[in-house]
Order: C-alpha cells, then structure tokens, then sequence
C-alpha cells in the first residue's frame, strides 16, 4: 500500500474517531478540528507566550537578563543561593495553560508525549544532553501508583529523552508517604523540608558513583522536594545534579528592572 492511501485511510479513521469522540483541547476543553494537534489555537498560543522566560541556569529563579552572569544570578554566583545545581531547565511558569496541563497530567494518564515534549525542548535549549549519565524521575510512593496505577513522573522523563535517546534510572524511591505538597496550600519552605526529610531512599543495587543526574519533576515550588532527592544522590556518590522540571512555582522573588535580589540590604 502506498504512503499516501495509508495517509487517506488514517485521515479516515481520524475523522470517524472525532464523529464518535469530537477532539477537544487538552488545557481548556475547547473543540478542536483534525488541523490541532492538542490545543486550541488561543491556548497554544498561550502556552508560547509564556514558555521560556529569562531565568537563571543552576537555580531556575526568575532573573532579567541583565541580572545574570554567564547565564546565572548572583546568588549561584556568590555562593549564596540554597538551591543551585549543575544545571536546570524549565518549560515555564507553574500558571494559564501550562499549569492546566500538568493538573491534568497529575491525575490522568495522559499528556505524557505533549509534556514530554515541551519538556525535551526545554532541556535541549539548556543542557548538554551529552553530559548526563542517567535521568531520573522524583518518585511517588507505592501507595499513590496503586491508586493511579502510574507514576507521572516515569512517564514525564521517558517521553522526554527518547528525543536522543537518555537513559531513564529510577533509583529512588519513596519509603514514607509525604502528602502531595499541592493539596497542603500555605506549606512554608521549611515546613515542606521537614515533612520530605528522610521520606526518599537509594533503590536496593542502584549505583550512581561518579555519574551525572539528571532530575526529573513535573513542578518545582521552595525546591523542598529536589532538595532531598540531590542530598540522598549525592551521599549515594553522584559527581553532578541538574534538575529538568515542566514548571517552576513560586519562590521567585519579585524582580524589578535593574535591582539584584542578591544585592539588596539585609
């Protein structure tokens, strides 16, 4: 059969399925014609004008251009900031149609290849793929892929590397069950430490020695989570971590046009 009779048979089916099932956009519910990928025009739109962002490159924070040194702010910089890795990438703010799409993500077992995706286009646009060992997704406990019979960010960090092919390694997991830091609104950075703090172990024969990481995460907020995820790597023996998440919320300071947070009066 030639390319174009499977290409008409496939448009056939496309058609039929959207007569049964009519597309919908995956942030807002909109319908959507056989032209859409998964969003609407207006979200997809949307979803570019906030994607990106000038941020720094070892912390994630929001930073003007002009506030950052070789890609970092002043704060990784100096020294200063407690959050700083080997590198971060990031889709774009944890809000409008990129926060719509990872709620969803959190629950349903689809948007792994759009996420995916954007999130691959992130990590390409600021990190030498080439010079991470293994990618590792934060895990969730047992009790949470029962009820959802998957793990978001398993999925999240497979459908991203497959784009060079990296190799996904989940030697973490969860010993303790930490409620989901989403549903506990008003949690201090300190307090979400506290609850995270000795709830994430090594797997059994997992060897990270020397190696690069890469973590992967679907939302960073105080870092709370990352946080512990690097410490356990690091006494594990890893040599570097950088951190690829979809979206990066709260924590950032308010940035004013020509003022460094790093340089304001104690």
């Amino acid at each position: 059969m030639g390319m174009r009779a499977t290409s008409l048979i496939s448009r056939a089916g496309m058609m039929l399925a959207d007569l049964i099932l009519p597309r919908t956009c995956a942030a807002c519910g909109a319908s959507i014609d056989l032209s859409d990928k998964d969003l609407c025009e207006t979200c997809a739109r949307q979803l570019a004008a906030g994607a990106g962002g000038s941020y720094c490159r070892t912390c994630g924070e929001d930073r003007g251009e002009h506030l950052l040194h070789d890609g970092r702010c002043t704060r990784c910089v100096l020294g200063k900031s407690l959050r700083r890795f080997h590198g971060f990438a990031r889709v774009g703010k944890y809000d409008g149609v990129l926060k719509s799409l990872i709620l969803r993500f959190k629950t349903s077992f689809v948007l792994d290849r759009l996420l995916g995706d954007l999130l691959a286009s992130a990590i390409l646009g600021m990190m030498d793929v080439r010079a991470v060992d293994c990618w590792v997704p934060i895990p969730s406990h047992w009790t949470r892929r029962v009820s959802t019979l998957y793990q978001p960010t398993d999925l999240l960090a497979r459908a991203a590397v497959r784009a060079w092919g990296g190799r996904v390694e989940p030697v973490l997991k969860m010993s303790g069950i930490v409620r989901p830091f989403h549903m506990q609104p008003g949690l201090s950075a300190k307090e979400r430490a506290e609850q995270i703090r000795g709830k994430m172990q090594m797997r059994r024969a997992a060897d990270v020695q020397g190696l690069h990481i890469c973590l992967i995460d679907d939302v960073m907020t105080t870092g709370a989570t990352i946080g512990e995820a690097s410490r356990v790597l690091r006494d594990a023996g890893a040599a570097a971590i950088s951190v690829a998440v979809l979206a990066r919320a709260g924590g950032n300071e308010p940035v004013h046009p020509g003022v460094d947070p790093a340089g304001k009066a104690a």
